[in-house]
Formats: C-alpha cells, structure tokens, sequence
C-alpha cells in the first residue's frame, strides 16, 4: 500500500472519500449508549470492538471515539484500553453488530461490519500481537470522550472547567494493516480497574478507510 495513504491530511481524506473508500459509524441510538463487559483487568475473551478484514479488502482504521453514557458501578479507578491484531476472526458472541456508512453520499457502497458492546472472542492465536495500552488514572465521568488517533503522534490533551470535569483525551495508536488475503482481526479490549459492580456503556464513533 503506498505510504501516502497513510498521511491522512484533508487532501487525502477528501481523494478517499470521492472514490468511495471512506467509512464510518455511530451507535445506532444516538445518546443512548451500548453496554460493554464487566472486567477489571485484562480478559483476552472479552473485548469492546472487533473488526476484521476478509480475502477481498483491506481495513486501515483511523479513529475511535468512546463517550460514556453510564458508568462502571462500584469505585473505578480509572480506564485502560488495548488493541491487539491477530490471525482469523476472533469474534464468537455478543455485543452489537454495526455496518459502516460510505462517507460519499452519492455511493452505495457499504463498510465492513464490526462487533461493539460486550463481545466475547475466542481465544487468542500464536499470532497475536500487542500494537498499544493507554492507561488513564482517573476514573471516567459521563461525556468524557476518549479518542484513539491511529497512525498519528498526538499529545493527551486533557480538558478541564471547573470541578465538574468532562475530559477529551487523545491517544496515539501505530498504523494497523493486516496482508492481502486471509482474515485478519483487530481487537480493542477495555477494562476499568477499581472495584467495580456492574458494566460501562458508550457512545462511539469508528472511522476506517478500505482498499
């Protein structure tokens, strides 16, 4: 794939976009989140995002947004977010299956389905590989909105007003790419530490290109 694909400035997201490889999703009830697994450390079988590619298409992520709607009962101490890739479809149950929408809207072209919520995977393969954690120590306040920035360098950029504080945080992530042919899966895992007695739900927002 040819690297200039990858320095996604508005030029290049606008070119991607005209020829009908941009995608994207929300959930599909706008303010009303969907529920994720309940774990406080990692679980290699519980995720909060599957994607996978298949033998005829590429899928390179851009972005993922999470806004929590409800948060972990208990006492959370924080939130640590994974992503993995590795070999085969990992997904096995759960969670809530969305279709991605074509950013050009004169195309009927539609994005790779991906799982969402509390999603059980199957066990992970010899091929696994770990491509980054992000761990933020403070626990999660409803309208935070945590975004991971695939392929680009950003700063955590924490915002705070007053003692009621809604925090936007960015995460840096390497580019994720999986081979022509074969299926291929990235995987976020999510996990609140503390002691914590029932699920998060989240609002989210992927956005993905394919060749």
């Amino acid at each position: 794939m040819p690297e200039e694909l990858f320095q996604k400035d508005e030029m290049d997201l606008y070119a991607t976009a005209r020829t009908s490889r941009l995608f994207s999703a929300v959930n599909p009830t706008l303010g009303t989140g969907i529920i994720s697994t309940l774990n406080a450390s990692f679980l290699a079988t519980n995720g909060i995002l599957e994607i996978e590619c298949n033998t005829d298409k590429t899928v390179v992520p851009l972005y993922l947004r999470l806004i929590p709607t409800i948060l972990a009962g208990g006492a959370p101490t924080g939130i640590v977010l994974l992503v993995n890739i590795d070999q085969g479809s990992r997904y096995s149950s759960g969670g809530s299956i969305i279709g991605g929408k074509n950013r050009n809207a004169a195309s009927l072209l539609t994005g790779q389905p991906f799982a969402f919520g509390a999603i059980t995977l199957t066990a992970e393969t010899g091929e696994v590989r770990r491509v980054a954690q992000f761990t933020r120590l403070l626990a999660p306040v409803v309208g935070d909105e945590y975004v991971i920035a695939f392929g680009k360098h950003i700063q955590h950029v924490p915002a705070a007003i007053g003692t009621a504080q809604n925090r936007f945080v960015y995460f840096s992530a390497p580019i994720v790419l999986s081979r022509d042919g074969g299926v291929e899966s990235m995987v976020v895992h999510h996990w609140i530490p503390g002691s914590t007695t029932t699920a998060a739900s989240y609002e989210f927002e992927l956005c993905w290109f394919e060749r």
